[in-house]
């Protein structure tokens, strides 16, 4: 005995639309999930009129383990960057006048590091001021540091 014709076609038509079902929920399930987001772009300009002699990034409100982001004493005026991620305190050392000793100055509020953005933290004679920065992308292969 043989199958209708109109039979054929509702058999069809069921995998049809069971086939864009399935790839309407795949693609709808691709969607909610974020892209990933790699680290920020963070610049440190110094905008005081001390040379910065040490530079910590820290996550809790002491920098005694922290170890220096500085290679070389930040010059008046001179920028550095880096790319890090999380949020983070910034502690700097300085020379509290003409040399005398070092102080140290530390962010009241850590600054919080968005994902692929850029972030830009002035260095005052006793103050921080953080502004949107634009993000330049890591060149391949560094995974922190300078770009």
């Amino acid at each position: 005995m043989s199958t209708p014709r109109h039979a054929h076609r509702g058999r069809l038509a069921r995998r049809f639309i069971a086939v864009i079902g399935l790839s309407g929920a795949v693609a709808c399930g691709s969607s909610d999930i974020p892209p990933p987001t790699g680290p920020a772009y963070v610049v440190v300009e110094n905008a005081s009129q001390f040379v910065l002699e040490e530079l910590r990034f820290h996550t809790g409100d002491t920098y005694l383990e922290s170890p220096n982001a500085l290679t070389a004493p930040l010059s008046v005026s001179a920028t550095t960057s880096y790319y890090l991620e999380g949020t983070l305190y910034v502690t700097v050392f300085r020379e509290r006048a003409r040399g005398l000793s070092l102080l140290a100055l530390t962010t009241a509020q850590p600054i919080s590091l968005p994902g692929d953005q850029g972030v830009r933290v002035k260095v005052f004679d006793d103050a921080f001021r953080t502004v949107s920065e634009p993000f330049v992308p890591m060149s391949g292969g560094t995974d922190g540091g300078e770009p």
